[in-house]
């Protein structure tokens, strides 16, 4: 974490920094922008395409309250303050580094679970399963960047946000990781009781 969500002196490469960036503006705008696209291009019906939206929407907003309650319960610090106060911690193991900075501005709340994740992993686990399959084909524009990415299956999309919050500094992996099961698990919450669509 301290050497790949550096803003200066970073371990990572240009590639890695890039998909950091991309990925942290892309809920709610372009997220339902590329569903747009991707609704089209499969030439769904407007009933079809009200479902993968809602299916999509209701999860993600699930997500968001299972985070934010993980947030409130567990108040875990982000790594910018374990790294600035790692001589605090009680671990021998740890230096502080009262300079370090992450490449972004960390957000004023707490790290577990990370946000991006659970509603990145709502998303993909929701449009998969009223896809009928992890294979998504989602292009996604990202204004952080001004780049577009293709994502053929939803793990590459959810790797991205794993290791993006790392890249960019405002997550410990452990955060991002929980976060993505945790919206996975509410994704299929809501799809089992809302939608009827099992396995």
């Amino acid at each position: 974490m301290k050497a790949f969500g550096a803003k200066e002196g970073s371990a990572r490469t240009p590639l890695q920094t890039e998909t950091g960036l991309f990925i942290t503006s892309l809920p709610p705008v372009p997220l339902h922008a590329g569903l747009r696209d991707l609704t089209a291009r499969r030439e769904m019906d407007i009933s079809d395409r009200a479902r993968v939206f809602a299916a999509v929407s209701m999860s993600v907003a699930d997500a968001i309250i299972t985070c934010w309650d993980a947030k409130v319960q567990y108040g875990f610090w982000r790594p910018i303050t374990a790294i600035q106060l790692a001589d605090e911690d009680g671990n021998p193991a740890t230096t502080a580094d009262p300079t370090w900075d992450s490449l972004i501005v960390n957000p004023a709340y707490p790290d577990y679970t990370s946000g991006l994740n659970a509603v990145m992993g709502s998303a993909t686990r929701a449009l998969s399963r009223v896809l009928g399959t992890d294979r998504i084909d989602l292009t996604l524009s990202s204004p952080a960047t001004n780049t577009t990415r293709t994502y053929e299956l939803a793990d590459q999309l959810c790797a991205d946000c794993v290791d993006g919050r790392v890249f960019v500094g405002v997550h410990f992996r452990f955060a991002n990781v929980a976060a993505r099961m945790q919206g996975e698990q509410v994704a299929d919450w809501a799809l089992d009781r809302y939608f009827m669509l099992r396995g």
